[in-house]
């Protein structure tokens, strides 16, 4: 009798351990709460939490532009001028934007222009109050020596650059970084059962990307440096990571040695690259970041998941730093078209299983035959992807790090503005991931 009691306590034990072990498909919420699946969110919501700004006009032609968030603390773009417009991503937190100094509303930008703008550079402890047609300082106030002006027009490198433009004083081939986004990490935050709904606490993979660009005094790129931060992983199965560049320059992609990359993460063998470290068998350049992320975030103790339960140990991130390199002609930053990338998700090892961004295209390897199954209403003929019935996505994109909600808990719980931003299609409360009064329950974030 005791053997058979044994052996059905047994049998209980392994069950309730399987299924706290599964990743639910929908989780559960309180009777006072909606929930993310039920939200009415409009046809056409992009889900996005920046846009593409471009910049054209006079300002473009000065000898240094420096485009500005409107405090100044964050550098979108600089580089020396010439004449082509230049596209930054903007959070939608900003209205405007500062181009050498000036203010531009964002909804108006292209209907402006101006007359030419130079920027000089000067000692910390000196200040200009007007600047010639000849670039020399109209009048310096205060006690500016002689040997104090000269300081600001040391070139060391002879590139052209003053040193207190140059990131790199003594390197003739660098001047320049550029950064996407340009305020700092952007975050990735996916759902990994596509096409089924899941539990919507959108850390089944959780990764803050960079880009930086490094150009030369012409601003020609001289490299390209991917760095992405793996940090959460709320889920059992081994998935992937890549992305794809699809408005980069036919220019770029005509000669395939013309793009060289290194630095990636591949363990598997489901993955198959090219000489030059771009994924064969696709139309447009496209770079897998890894292929396994439990290669990167163990699982302690063999759990469920990684950074996303309180009574598990947490795992230091992994940073995964791909390094592009072009060759045969002189490209600039807009010729890699980084603020369209295409990330996306690979489920567990399926490389026909991906996961983007809605709206975004499946890259040439993708199981078509997955789409309009379950609870995805994709469309991609008519440029639907990646999108539920009522309109949600499994990915989202965020223009600064993301404290993702704790296993199980719907992103609507930790974030108390997602559901009034999602609904109103991006109008209201566009900074709902923001750390702010009343805009999140610290509780339910991991």
């Amino acid at each position: 009798m005791n053997t058979k009691i044994a052996f059905y306590i047994t049998i209980i034990t392994l069950a309730v351990f399987t299924v706290s072990c599964r990743k639910e498909w929908s989780n559960q919420i309180s009777e006072n709460q909606r929930g993310t699946q039920n939200l009415n969110v409009p046809e056409g919501f992009n889900w996005s939490a920046s846009r593409d700004v471009t910049i054209e006009g006079a300002y473009l032609t000065a000898s240094t532009v420096r485009i500005t968030s409107p405090d100044e603390k964050t550098i979108f773009y600089t580089g020396t001028g010439d004449g082509k417009p230049v596209t930054v991503n903007v959070p939608f937190v900003y209205n405007q934007i500062k181009v050498n100094g000036i203010t531009f509303n964002i909804s108006n930008l292209k209907s402006q222009s101006g007359s030419n703008v130079t920027k000089l550079s000067f000692p910390d402890n000196s200040s200009r109050i007007n600047i010639k047609d000849n670039n020399q300082p109209q009048e310096f106030p205060g006690k500016v020596s002689a040997q104090t002006f000269a300081v600001g027009f040391v070139d060391t490198d002879g590139d052209g650059v003053l040193d207190a433009d140059d990131a790199y004083p003594n390197d003739p081939l660098r001047a320049y970084n550029n950064y996407f986004p340009a305020a700092g990490f952007g975050s990735l935050a996916f759902e990994d059962l596509w096409p089924g709904i899941g539990d919507y606490d959108f850390n089944d993979l959780v990764v803050d990307y960079r880009f930086q660009v490094v150009t030369n005094a012409l601003n020609n790129v001289v490299e390209v440096y991917g760095h992405f931060a793996s940090k959460a992983a709320g889920a059992t199965l081994n998935n992937g990571f890549g992305f794809s560049l699809p408005d980069i320059s036919p220019d770029l992609t005509s000669n395939p040695s013309n793009l060289l990359v290194s630095g990636m993460k591949i363990n598997e063998n489901y993955i198959s690259l090219n000489a030059q470290g771009l994924e064969n068998g696709q139309s447009k350049p496209t770079f897998i970041v890894h292929d396994n992320i439990f290669e990167l975030l163990a699982q302690p103790g063999g759990g469920t998941g990684v950074n996303t339960t309180g009574w598990i140990a947490s795992v230091s991130y992994d940073t995964t730093i791909l390094m592009i390199v072009p060759s045969g002609g002189n490209y600039v930053m807009a010729d890699f078209a980084l603020t369209t990338w295409n990330p996306f998700l690979i489920v567990d090892g399926q490389r026909g299983h991906e996961v983007h961004l809605p709206g975004y295209d499946a890259t040439d390897l993708a199981n078509q035959t997955l789409f309009a199954t379950f609870e995805d209403d994709s469309d991609p003929l008519n440029g639907r992807t990646y999108q539920s019935h009522n309109n949600l996505p499994w990915a989202i994109n965020l223009p600064s790090s993301f404290a993702w909600p704790k296993e199980k808990v719907d992103i609507t719980r930790a974030y108390l503005k997602f559901a009034e931003w999602a609904e109103s299609g991006g109008l209201l409360y566009p900074d709902w991931y923001l750390d702010e009064p009343g805009y999140r329950d610290s509780n339910l974030i991991y």
